[in-house]
């Protein structure tokens, strides 16, 4: 049976590998919601957009 301080040293080690990539999955969201950001402010990336919409049947107004 394992001891409280092998338990306590496992458990320490899953919750630093939890939390190592729970920051890497933010930190990858937040750049993709920045890159996101960037992207929409281009006219191509705007006209796909739009065009999407009006395919959709949306009325478009400028």
């Amino acid at each position: 049976m394992n001891s409280p301080e092998e338990y306590n040293l496992r458990f320490c080690r899953l919750a630093e590998r939890f939390e190592r990539c729970l920051a890497s999955l933010i930190l990858c969201l937040f750049t993709l919601l920045v890159l996101g950001q960037v992207a929409c402010t281009y006219q191509p990336v705007k006209h796909f957009f739009v065009e999407t919409l009006l395919w959709e049947g949306h009325p478009f107004q400028p």
